[in-house]
């Protein structure tokens, strides 16, 4: 996860989904979360109690954020239901990075590309399970996880370049 930690962003979602995958015995799995925000310590506090692995390494320079989100193998998206974020610079950095993405959020317009690009899963807002067997999925199959980052890398290519798409604009 990369960006704010506050109180529009569904991280406890995630720890509430990794900690159902290890009651099923996946014990190997580490949420990072790369971000700042006024509910930080209440997310680590979380984690701590549902015993999920999670490093929180802080707000990053740009090189530095990039560098770690290319070493993971997938994205959360976790906006809570009802909230109207568009986060479109980690949808975008996301993209970039070609990881597929797992996505609560309700936006229309992103999920329409989720789908259209096949570029990972829609979820449904606060449901744990949801989450988690999406987590599974790509875990138990990590062939599937690069296709669909590949496919995310396109969409970065085709929508977020800023080198085409503000020629359009013009």
């Amino acid at each position: 996860y990369v960006g704010t930690v506050g109180i529009g962003y569904d991280l406890k979602l995630v720890i509430d989904s990794l900690a159902l995958l290890a009651s099923k015995g996946y014990r190997n799995i580490k949420f990072i979360v790369m971000g700042d925000g006024p509910t930080l310590n209440e997310i680590k506090e979380y984690a701590d109690i549902r015993c999920v692995e999670c490093e929180f390494v802080g707000k990053l320079d740009y090189p530095r954020m990039i560098g770690k989100l290319c070493a993971c193998h997938v994205a959360v998206n976790p906006i809570k239901r009802g909230e109207t974020q568009i986060g479109i610079n980690k949808v975008e950095d996301y993209a970039a990075a070609s990881l597929p993405v797992l996505n609560t959020q309700e936006s229309p317009e992103y999920q329409s590309l989720v789908e259209k690009y096949n570029i990972g899963f829609n979820c449904k807002p606060g449901n744990v399970k949801d989450l988690a067997d999406k987590i599974e999925l790509f875990y138990k199959d990590r062939k599937l996880a690069r296709e669909l980052g590949k496919n995310n890398r396109r969409l970065a290519e085709e929508k977020f370049d800023r080198r085409k798409t503000y020629k359009c604009l013009t």
